[in-house]
């Protein structure tokens, strides 16, 4: 299954298999983002400054997310905790079920362009956060205990638009 939001204010779902639409949800206000969890269980509708979770079994509405700022990016790190960043250059990790913020970044030089969570299947490497800042500012933070704390932070002197990332178990 996948899930495409589009301007004209409508997000469909696919079935991957046959490669068809499967239905189509009429929204009320543009969906820049969709977001699924770690487990397929939920997904997130960011819509400017709000983000809705949702159960995919029954597609209720769960819990909602307020940030300060339009988020621009918005990615889980577990089945209860993501990270959020916005037009206010600063990262927050938000437990979703408490709809409460549980730790923040320092704000940052610039909007923070893409962000990924990579993570491992070995349970003593932690999760870490990797951002592609829009002043050419790489950044990676590492999350434990319900907390980000950077590790890693380098200037590549580029307008970075987009960021991937991945972790060897190794």
């Amino acid at each position: 299954m996948a899930m495409t939001t589009s301007k004209d204010k409508t997000m469909r779902v696919w079935n991957l298999v046959t490669g068809r639409q499967s239905y189509i949800v009429n929204c009320k206000e543009d969906v820049p983002i969709v977001q699924w969890s770690p487990s397929g269980h939920l997904y997130a509708l960011v819509v400017k400054n709000k983000a809705f979770f949702y159960e995919l079994k029954t597609a209720s509405f769960v819990h909602k997310v307020d940030f300060q700022s339009r988020i621009t990016s918005l990615q889980f790190i577990s089945e209860n905790i993501v990270a959020i960043t916005g037009d206010n250059s600063i990262l927050k990790l938000y437990e979703i079920s408490s709809e409460s913020c549980s730790s923040e970044s320092a704000k940052l030089s610039s909007r923070i362009k893409a962000m990924k969570v990579c993570s491992t299947s070995n349970p003593t490497m932690p999760n870490v956060v990797v951002a592609a800042l829009s002043d050419g500012w790489i950044k990676i933070w590492k999350y434990e205990s319900n907390a980000i704390t950077e590790v890693v932070n380098e200037n590549i002197g580029l307008r970075l638009t987009s960021i991937c990332c991945l972790l060897s178990d190794h």
